[in-house]
């Protein structure tokens, strides 16, 4: 996050943590957990942005969830855009699962364990 030398040690901050893939030994090549994180004024404007883009497509009215797969690109580099003096922080981990050396990790460990360790890792970050 960007330090503009003011003393942020009473603000609230809001994260949002997504993932990408799947935790099996079948599936998707990669899993990915991002994390956004950022205060909670900066989360109205957020929020006002958000909205337009409700309002201008109809596209959250079915969903509350953006997914990028659904967006244009025109729509992407709008948000983008918008978004651009909003003061907030993303953190990613990917897993790339063709890596894992032992796949019993995957095959014998609880799915939940694993995540929860990757949100752990992400979170220390």
């Amino acid at each position: 996050m960007k330090n503009n030398n003011k003393n942020y040690d009473n603000d609230k901050y809001i994260a949002f943590l997504d993932e990408s893939g799947d935790l099996g030994i079948n599936g998707t090549n990669n899993f990915v957990i991002s994390i956004i994180i950022l205060r909670e004024s900066e989360y109205a404007k957020l929020k006002r942005i958000l909205k337009k883009i409700k309002n201008r497509t109809g596209y959250l009215k079915k969903s509350k969830e953006l997914k990028s797969t659904k967006l244009s690109k025109n729509m992407k580099l709008n948000i983008l855009k918008n978004t651009n003096d909003i003061d907030y922080a993303i953190y990613s981990i990917v897993m790339d699962k063709k890596q894992i050396i032992n796949e019993s990790l995957l095959i014998n460990n609880n799915i939940n364990t694993i995540y929860i360790s990757l949100v752990l890792k992400l979170l220390k970050k």
